[in-house]
């Protein structure tokens, strides 16, 4: 695409790459494809930012997914529910003394979810507020996330008892 000079990338051509990279683990490559789209004056979209968190989650850099997560709002970008379920997915990855820097990130994009993360996190799910928190938070997202979110949450709560 590049080289023709006519078909140049853009966002959203940009964004499988990265996802690409993400998923293969290749930090480096996903964020070369990155600093491509801010040269070329690119904005990146929701889609690039999740394939990045995704790909720093994995690689166990969680300074690197909130500083992405913090882009995300500087740019104005509403993260979606899609996004959150991938958030959570994250946290399952993460190293237990660093979940207090993702549960800030996720209070600050959703109040409703970082309420449930942070219980979770602090180990106070078993009490009656978790429950209370955990269903408005899934009578409020799309049915299409409730599944995955619900999963990691599980897988989350299963991990600490372990």
């Amino acid at each position: 695409m590049k080289t023709s000079g006519t078909c140049l990338p853009d966002s959203w051509t940009s964004s499988p790459l990265i996802t690409i990279h993400s998923c293969s683990g290749k930090v480096s490559e996903a964020e070369a494809i990155l600093n491509e789209m801010f040269e070329a004056g690119l904005v990146p979209n929701i889609f690039v930012l999740t394939s990045l968190i995704q790909c720093y989650g994995k690689a166990k850099r969680t300074d690197d997914v909130v500083k992405t997560s913090n882009r995300l709002i500087e740019l104005g970008i509403s993260p979606d529910d899609r996004f959150f379920g991938w958030f959570l997915n994250v946290i399952t990855q993460t190293r237990k003394k660093e979940f207090g820097k993702l549960t800030h990130c996720v209070e600050k994009s959703n109040a409703k979810l970082g309420s449930v993360v942070k219980l979770l996190v602090e180990e106070q799910a078993g009490d009656g507020n978790f429950k209370k928190e955990a269903s408005e938070l899934y009578d409020s997202i799309s049915t299409d996330v409730k599944k995955a979110s619900c999963n990691c949450l599980i897988a989350q709560r299963i991990e600490k008892k372990i």
